[in-house]
């Protein structure tokens, strides 16, 4: 089971709009949603309305929120980080995810693909491309623009279940 430590952009995404392709996360089944504590009200702080932090708050309930590293907790690399984003990545290390998912490409990005101290750091968008081709999940986008609703399908079968109830629905797979 992959622990996927969730940066503060990807809660914000998440809870920023019920279409953001990163509700998906919550739907699956066989991985735990991790964050710590920083990282959620890092999140919280820049959604402009209370009723994007009671959706942020939602959210909170499916994830396991860790607390923040100790003061002594430190990397055994040496690492090129602002000092905002060293709990972030060290919170994931701390709370042995498998993963840190960030959309954070100015900081993080020197580091999409690379295993730090065990912990794998990648886009969300990346980590859903891999994941969908390994275990034969798909996700599906249906909608207009107007009305997009992303959909986590668990098994192929499932995805034809929920091709044929949605006929008329135009629909890409990514």
């Amino acid at each position: 089971m992959d622990r996927l430590f969730l940066d503060a952009n990807v809660l914000y995404s998440a809870a920023e709009s019920p279409t953001s392709r990163f509700q998906v996360f919550w739907n699956m089944n066989d991985v735990e949603l991790i964050t710590s504590v920083y990282t959620l009200r890092e999140a919280r702080r820049n959604l402009d309305s209370d009723a994007l932090r009671d959706r942020l708050a939602d959210l909170a309930e499916g994830l396991t929120v860790v607390e923040n590293p100790p003061a002594d907790f430190s990397f055994t690399t040496s690492l090129e980080l602002p000092e905002k984003d060293r709990p972030i990545l060290l919170a994931a290390i701390h709370a042995r995810a498998t993963h840190l998912l960030t959309g954070d490409k100015k900081h993080f990005g020197r580091y999409y693909g690379q295993t730090i101290e065990g912990v794998l750091i990648l886009p969300p968008a990346e980590y859903l491309r891999t994941r969908s081709g390994s275990w034969g999940k798909v996700i599906v986008l249906l909608g207009s623009k107007q009305n997009l609703r992303t959909t986590y399908a668990s098994t192929t079968e499932n995805l034809e279940t929920l091709l044929l109830s949605w006929k008329e629905t135009e629909f890409s797979l990514c």
